[in-house]
Order: structure tokens, then C-alpha cells, then sequence
């Protein structure tokens, strides 16, 4: 059967150079921002460093009759969850019920084979 996996797997960009953390797993996945979202910057944007991050993915499994539509592979942005003018995602704020925390949304579309 196939399996997804996603969500935010708190990989830093530092991290994933260093380590190839996402890089160790795609014998036995497919991972969304290594595969398409080629212009994505990444999910998590770290002001002390200047640099962006995928803290959030989505796995799909190899050899499972699954695939991702990979022009479908994006940072879900919206006026409520984005800046317009950097990108960066806007924390979230319970009074004004607006933002994401400190992250942004991957989403994909995938097909299942026969």
C-alpha cells in the first residue's frame, strides 16, 4: 500500500547540507521539494540567519504506486498567511485570527497508478 508522511520534520537547512538528511531517504521516498517546487524558498524563513528552510515536506513512497504531479508542488500562500512583499509567513495571532505560527504549508497533488 502506499504511504504519505508530511508535516513539519524540523530540518534546518544547516542541518540538511551538513547531514543530507532528506537526501538519506529518497532510496525509499519521494520528497516533495526535492523533486519539484523548484522556485520555493522553503517553509520557515530564520531572521537571524537571513536563510530560508523546508522544516515541512511530504513524503510519498517509492515503488508504491504513488507519484507526485509535480508541477502540483508549491508553498501554500495566501494574503492571511503571507507577507506580500518577502514572502515570510506571518506568525499566527489570536486576536486578529490571522497567520500560520512561524511556518508555511507545502501542499501537492499525487496520482495513484494501477
Amino acid at each position: 500500500n502506499p504511504a504519505i508522511a508530511l508535516g513539519d520534520f524540523n530540518v534546518n537547512s544547516t542541518e540538511d547540507n551538513k547531514y543530507k538528511i532528506y537526501q538519506s531517504q529518497e532510496d525509499q521516498w519521494f520528497i516533495a521539494h526535492l523533486i519539484g517546487c523548484g522556485d520555493c524558498k522553503g517553509t520557515h524563513y530564520y531572521n537571524y540567519g537571513k536563510t530560508w528552510s523546508f522544516l515541512d515536506t511530504i513524503f510519498l513512497s517509492k515503488n508504491r504506486s504513488i507519484n507526485f504531479d509535480q508541477d502540483s508542488i508549491k508553498i501554500h500562500r495566501t494574503k492571511d498567511n503571507s507577507y506580500a512583499d518577502t514572502d515570510k509567513p506571518i506568525r499566527f495571532d489570536p486576536i486578529k485570527r490571522k497567520g500560520v505560527s512561524d511556518h508555511l504549508p507545502m501542499v501537492a497533488k499525487f496520482k495513484l497508478e494501477q
